[in-house]
């Protein structure tokens, strides 16, 4: 049997600056069964709730994320870019939104955007989801092939989503 897998992306991004706390509260009081996000390394291997590789879109700060250090990151205003409402709105912690969703019953779809040489992200995310209790609940999911392979050479159990285009992305999706 097929159903459709609904999804809040980047958290309720319609109502809230999107992977932000506020569009994550905003999902799940729009009764959003499932979440999906984003996530990038902080230069010190911190993950950090982002889509793109750089803040400068979603923030009134430049440079890459993974380049940025986690107190860089967390002065940035990610919420004054869609309004006053949302001003001193941070660039949350992974781990903070696993704070926030583990205890309801909502799902999470965890993209692995970059893991850049020297951070291990496929291993952070496996403690945290270790740590949270959401190894079997979750699912991550990729671009990054290898990222995602990474994942299941940790933990077999946990559910993985390649994305793609095409006919191309089969034959790897199912490696």
């Amino acid at each position: 049997m097929t159903f459709p897998i609904i999804e809040a992306h980047r958290g309720d991004s319609a109502r809230a600056p999107e992977n932000t706390l506020a569009a994550f509260r905003a999902a799940i009081a729009a009764g959003a069964p499932s979440i999906e996000l984003d996530t990038h390394p902080a230069a010190d291997g911190t993950l950090v709730v982002i889509h793109d590789a750089t803040v400068d879109r979603t923030t009134g700060g430049t440079g890459a994320v993974s380049s940025l250090s986690l107190e860089a990151l967390r002065r940035l205003d990610a919420g004054a870019i869609r309004g006053p409402e949302f001003a001193g709105e941070k660039i949350p912690l992974l781990a903070e939104v696993f704070e926030l969703l583990a205890p309801t019953a909502v799902r999470l779809n965890i993209e692995i955007k970059a893991s850049p040489p020297g951070r291990n992200v496929p291993a952070a995310l496996m403690a945290l989801l270790e740590r949270f209790g959401k190894r079997r609940e979750y699912v991550v999911s990729s671009f990054d092939l290898q990222a995602l392979l990474q994942v299941r050479a940790l933990a077999p159990d946990v559910a993985l989503a390649l994305i793609g285009n095409g006919p191309d992305i089969l034959p790897a999706a199912r490696q």
